[in-house]
């Protein structure tokens, strides 16, 4: 599995990109302009760390490219969003800039539904500081809102054909995590595929069903990793209630057997009735 990085999502949310772009527009139109032209145009003194990281997360977003001559310039895909001919040009603009970060795009493919407390596990354990995870699901959040992305499954693969010349690492598409409102069973495997099953208590049975191919080591390792995030969300088991000394102590009374005595010739339980009337000789 691919090791996230924090340098590569955007440190703002996609609504103050596009406001941010929409000031660049403003100043350069579509021209090309030195990157310290765009970055004061869009509200800074200079190249600094911060209006760098800005600039970084416009270019994420697609709503700035490389000029082929040096600097930048605003992309097709922002003016898409800033100038579209109608609503519906605008919305599937946006929400292409929104899935076009690959962790964002990886979000909402695979962590649909996952709470941030666990989204936020997943990022530490696969690289994050505490703070930068923090701050790529708060911009997650509230670029998903902005693009209204719970409508947007019919565009995801569009993405894909986008333009921009900014490269990023791939990013699997595959779903970690099943959402069953999205993700419907898979069907039964076909011919060799592997199947695994395993007992488990009460009469229980796991079965793991693996299709589209031959079942890897590499495979395995990786789906140890899914287990181990899967273990997150499921609840242990009740613990069963402590037997109290007084209730052990009533249960090894009853438990005992109980001996017969001796009454006239035969052998009768002591507890079979009361002692028998003995009538007294003349």
């Amino acid at each position: 599995m691919a090791k996230f990085r924090s340098p590569n999502y955007p440190a703002v949310s996609l609504k103050e990109a596009v406001d941010r772009t929409r000031r660049l527009f403003g100043e350069a139109r579509q021209s090309s302009v030195s990157e310290e032209a765009a970055v004061k145009a869009i509200g800074y003194t200079g190249l600094t760390g911060p209006s760098r990281g800005m600039l970084s997360a416009l270019k994420k977003y697609g709503l700035v490219e490389d000029a082929p001559g040096g600097g930048v310039r605003i992309s097709k895909l922002a003016m898409g969003i800033l100038h579209a001919t109608s609503d519906g040009e605008r919305v599937e603009n946006t929400r292409k800039a929104a899935l076009l970060p690959p962790l964002f795009r990886r979000f909402h493919t695979e962590f649909s539904g996952v709470t941030d407390p666990i989204l936020r596990s997943h990022l530490v354990r696969e690289g994050f500081s505490d703070d930068g995870a923090t701050k790529a699901i708060r911009a997650f959040r509230q670029t998903a809102e902005f693009a209204n992305l719970s409508q947007s499954e019919a565009i995801l693969d569009d993405t894909e054909d986008d333009d921009s010349e900014e490269t990023e690492p791939e990013v699997s598409t595959k779903p970690l995590i099943a959402n069953p409102k999205r993700d419907p069973a898979p069907p039964p495997p076909a011919g060799d595929a592997p199947a695994f099953r395993w007992p488990l208590p009460k009469g229980r049975i796991a079965e793991l069903r693996v299709s589209g191919g031959r079942f890897t080591k590499a495979d395995l390792t990786l789906l140890k990793q899914y287990l181990d995030l899967a273990e997150m969300t499921v609840e242990d088991e009740p613990q069963s209630q402590e037997e109290t000394p007084r209730e052990r102590d009533l249960r090894v009374m009853d438990e005992q057997p109980v001996d017969p005595v001796v009454v006239g010739e035969g052998r009768i339980p002591a507890n079979s009735g009361p002692d028998p009337v003995r009538t007294p000789s003349n």
